[in-house]
This record gives structure tokens, sequence and C-alpha cells, in this order.
């Protein structure tokens, strides 16, 4: 390819099988695969070292340029510019004009297709397209092209590198992972940690909930506003002591410079921070809440991030995950105060992948990801709902869902949980589907609530083949 620049390698079997491999680019990298084979598409980033699993990859077909070729000259509605020779080859040059625009040979927007074809094959060498007419938007150049060489169809199966791992749904939008320091924090805290699950959900853990850390500057009587004599608010930060034995639990506060900094900074003497109680003798098998309040000195101004970290030593469990991080805001009636610092750090995830295949009588299952943000401490849910697989507009109303299909049964588990906040937890998805089902896409949409946000996903794809494998 040309224009863009770069070497791509692609190859397709009957009926409907490809590969393809960037091998020189710039964008995507080089040692970008896509994958479709009967049952399901994959991408592979080899920057990332990551891969997505889906039910298909339809954009692939527009790199069949012999497809498109061959659709010109169907159509008949192509004129012949011309014969080159190249390679021992004479082509025929046709042209085939869509002004002003059209998509129905290219699968892009195209003003005029070049191609030149060598009738003895009808096979494309050279292709270019243009849009507007007089302008190049693409040029295609074949080096090899290999025809019926049975290719099996364990080729189209994505063979996993090394050091790769599945691409699971989005992030919580947080942006400084790097000041996450494994010396000093426990590694399920660590940004995107999706095998840390059992540790979330079995060991001591702590967070903080509740409403922002937000402090109301101004007191207002009705249109007027007069300054807070008193400035202050207060959060709760919940311990499940879980499995631990009897122990004291003993709590340290600071403000730091950010998420995951640990290292305490000055107040500068207009802020204090206490929490009640600070210490206290914990029990197996018990929760305890104790109230975080920062109280402000009137009439100071702060428009930052002001960062507070919590850290709790736990007698007899070193492996108690208690460290949490807030932030505190103020309120003082100005554009760039109050709630508007919070939108960075709310809840993700998302589907590991988004088909599983299942043949009929058959089982499986499927991770999804859920990425808690900021406060996000106490009962996550994670349960299915029958959807469209291809909806045409978004949220649907109740009575706009599909029944739930009949012969397919579906767990999530755990479906009910403890989370905290800034941490990556994985839920599984198992179906069972009976031999009576008849082979097909059937959808669900997986709907999430955590403490502070929830989310109806787009459908996944359960893909029910026949016995056969067919």
């Amino acid at each position: 390819m040309i224009k863009p620049d770069g070497r791509v390698r692609y190859e397709w079997k009957a009926p409907g099988s490809i590969r393809m491999e960037f091998i020189e680019s710039g964008s995507p990298p080089s040692g970008t695969q896509y994958f479709v084979n009967r049952t399901m598409a994959i991408d592979y980033n080899p920057v990332e070292k990551k891969y997505q699993i889906h039910p298909d990859r339809k954009f692939l077909n527009g790199y069949d340029y012999q497809d498109m070729v061959q659709r010109m000259i169907k159509s008949g509605n192509y004129s012949v510019i011309g014969t080159m020779t190249e390679n021992g080859r004479t082509l025929y040059g046709i042209e085939i004009v869509t002004e002003p625009w059209s998509a129905e040979y290219s699968g892009v927007v195209t003003s005029r297709i070049q191609a030149w074809v060598d009738p003895g094959t009808g096979l494309a060498w050279n292709i270019s397209t243009y849009y507007p007419s007089d302008k190049v938007s693409r040029i295609i150049r074949y080096d090899t092209i290999e025809v019926n060489t049975g290719i099996p169809d364990s080729h189209f199966v994505f063979s996993v590198p090394q050091e790769t791992e599945v691409q699971c749904g989005s992030g919580s939008g947080i942006s400084n992972t790097d000041q996450y320091d494994p010396r000093k924090l426990s590694p399920a805290l660590k940004p995107g940690c999706l095998d840390c699950t059992e540790a979330l959900l079995t060991e001591p853990v702590g967070g903080f909930s509740g409403d922002y850390l937000l402090v109301g500057m101004l007191d207002y009587q009705g249109s007027k506003s007069v300054p807070n004599p008193d400035p202050w608010q207060s959060i709760n930060y919940t311990y499940y002591s879980r499995n631990m034995s009897k122990g004291t639990v003993r709590y340290t506060i600071s403000r730091v410079s950010g998420l995951y900094s640990t290292e305490p900074l000055s107040t500068g003497g207009n802020v204090s921070i206490s929490i009640e109680p600070g210490e206290y003798s914990a029990e197996p098998n018990r929760v305890y809440e104790a109230e975080l309040t920062a109280r402000v000195k009137p009439g100071i101004k702060l428009h930052e991030n002001f960062w507070i970290h919590i850290h709790a030593d736990v007698e007899g469990a070193p492996d108690a995950i208690t460290d949490d991080w807030v932030r505190l805001a103020l309120d003082d009636g100005s554009p760039m105060s109050g709630a508007g610092l919070w939108h960075f750090y709310q809840t993700g995830g998302g589907y590991c992948q988004d088909v599983l295949v299942i043949p009929q009588g058959g089982s499986g299952h499927a991770p999804f990801a859920i990425r808690t943000g900021e406060l996000d401490t106490g009962t996550a849910t994670l349960s299915l709902i029958p959807a469209p697989c291809h909806p045409d507009h978004r949220p649907l109303r109740q009575d706009e869902g599909p029944p739930w299909p009949a012969g397919i049964h579906a767990t999530v588990t755990p479906a009910n949980f403890t989370v905290r906040s800034f941490a990556s937890f994985l839920p599984d998805m198992a179906f069972t589907v009976d031999p009576t089902v008849q082979p097909g896409d059937y959808c669900f949409s997986a709907v999430t609530q955590t403490p502070h946000g929830g989310s109806e996903y787009a459908p996944f794809t359960l893909r029910v083949i026949s016995q056969a494998g067919e």
C-alpha cells in the first residue's frame, strides 16, 4: 500500500475466513494482526501485547481489493483506459467513475477507481482510488498473489503469543498510574490488576465511600451568600475484616501529591484532617466504619486537587489491602471549584470478549471486568439481561428487550459482592446451552452497579453452533 504507506499480507479462504497482518506500518503498528474464522474474530495489538475477541470484523472485507475489482467488472460500468506490461504480464487498465462520490464498490467513499487487471487470471495488480476524482486517496500494489494453495483452517485461528493477555473492557480514566509504588502498596491495587480479584474478595480490605469530600465555603441565605465560619465535611472509611484474626487496626492519614502517592506533604495550615476512631480492636468477619473529617480554614482558595491518603496497619494481617485515596475540593462559588474535579475517576470496565461460542448441549464461560473509581467501596452487582444483537438505539426500555431465550441458562459468579475503590474485579459469566437450542446468535447485555456508578453495556453475543461444530 503506497498510500497510506505500508506492507500488508491479506489471506482469504472461502466462505469467509480472513487473516491480515501489517508487516510494515506506522498506524496501526507493524505486527498488528486480524483474524476472522467461522466462529469469531480477533484483533491483536503488538505494542500493548493485548488481543480482543469479537463476533466479527466486517471492515476487513474492505481490504479485499480483488473482490472490489470483480464487482467493478461485473457491473459493466467501467471503461478501458489502456494497457501496460509489468513483470512479463500484459495488464489492462479499467476505470469506473462515481462522481460526486459513492461507496458501492470500495466500501469507503470514492469518486473514481482505476485497476490494472491481468485478463488471463482476472486478478488486479495495481489499484488506485480517488476522492474527489482528481485526488488520489489510496494506492495498492501487489508484490505476490498465490491462489488455491490449500490453506488449512488452523491458519485462521489466533495463536496467543507469550506474555500476551486479553483486553478486558475500558479503564476507569486513571491516568497517573506511574505513581503506583509496588514497594509500598499491595499488588492487588496495581491499576488494572485483573488477576488480583481473589485477594480483593477474600483478604481484609478497606476503602472510602459516600458523597464527595466537598466542603462548602459559603452559606447561602436566599439569593445572598456569606462566608461559612466553620467549613468542614466528612466521609466514611469502611474496613472489612473478613478472615483476619482478632487484632488492632491503626489508621494513618496524610496529604499526598496524587493518586497512588504515599509520601506525606504539608497541609500548609489551611486544612486539618482527622479520623475517628483512629484505632480499635477488630474481630473476624466484621465490618467497621470510621469517619474521616476535613476541616478547612475559612476564606482560603483551593482550585487544585488536594489528595488525602489513608493506610491501616492491621495486626496479624500483613496482606490487608487498606490503602485508599480521596480528593478534597472546596465550593467557593467560582466556576473552577466544586464537584467538577471528579469527572476523571469513574467506574469502568467491560467484556473481556464480545462473543462466546458454545455447541448445542455444551457450556462455556467468559470473564467480565469491573474497574471501580473514587469513593467506590461497598456493594457491586453484575447481571445479564437479553438484548437485541444490533440495537438501533440505546438505552432500551424494559419492554423493548427480547424475552430470555428458551434453553439457554446463565449464571454470574459472584453476582453480588463487596468492592473497594481504585481496583479491578473479574466476575465470571457462565452459559449452558440445551441440545435443542437452534444454532445462531443470542445476545445479552451486562448490567453493573457500584456505589458510585452503573452501566448497561453493549450486547454480548452467545454464538450457538451445531454439535458437529458447523
